[in-house]
């Protein structure tokens, strides 16, 4: 909802600036978390997630599940955050199965449920997987 609507329906709410230097830090502190991990990680525009590419990396670091669990363990020590994340065969599918566990929660999206294209109508088979990318994202800010 834009804030704008919402400020129109709720008189009493109490509207906080922005910081966007705060979130530039959290950012860039994810970032360099996230790189002994890969060689590829990427953030995405302004939106808060960051895209760690675990292939090929599962004889230094094991699974990416695994990989996701250490990242996320690292960053509630470190930075105090608790992160959304999932793991997904691809960006695009994770990005939407981390949106689907907001604001606390994990996904993990199988690669054969990705290809078959029914990731967000059959929920319950997003247990196991082997797969690729998993974001992060900083919205415990």
């Amino acid at each position: 909802m834009p804030l704008r609507r919402a400020a129109g329906m709720c008189r009493d709410a109490v509207i906080l600036s922005l910081h966007p230097d705060r979130y530039e830090r959290v950012m860039q502190a994810l970032f360099k978390r996230a790189l002994p991990y890969s060689p590829l990680v990427e953030m995405a525009d302004g939106d808060g997630h960051l895209f760690v590419d675990a292939t090929g990396t599962g004889r230094l670091f094991g699974p990416p599940m695994d990989v996701a669990r250490r990242l996320c363990r690292k960053v509630r020590t470190d930075l105090g955050l608790d992160p959304i994340w999932s793991v997904a065969p691809n960006k695009l599918v994770a990005k939407i199965a981390s949106r689907l566990v907001k604001p606390v929660g994990e996904y993990i999206v199988p690669a054969t449920l990705a290809r078959r294209g029914n990731a967000a109508r059959n929920k319950r088979s997003w247990l196991r997987c082997r797969s690729t990318w998993f974001p992060v994202s900083n919205t415990g800010i």
